[in-house]
């Protein structure tokens, strides 16, 4: 009994792992990349509404790959740029 409870207990660090957290870094910084490269900035538009602007294009791409935005994560900053805001995809 008390080994089903242990293993209940770390499936949710399952997904924590530094593989998992890698392949999320990679595929946000390619995310990242591909929308400022669609969207260029505009002369005098400040940073924050440039990273906002951001911000559905990023989570799209995200979605295709697999990941999904929750910014209630503990180590989401409530920025789309973020690994931590991100986690597999809930079916």
């Amino acid at each position: 009994m008390r080994i089903i409870l242990l293993v209940l207990l770390l499936l949710p660090c399952m997904g924590c792992s530094p593989n998992h957290r890698g392949a999320i870094k990679a595929a946000l910084a390619e995310c990242v990349s591909k929308s400022k490269a669609e969207m260029e900035r505009s002369p005098g538009r400040s940073d924050e509404d440039y990273s906002d602007s951001l911000e559905g294009p990023i989570s799209d791409c995200m979605k295709e790959k697999g990941y999904a935005y929750y910014s209630a994560q503990p180590d989401c900053d409530g920025s789309y740029q973020t690994t931590g805001c991100f986690a597999a995809h809930r079916r």
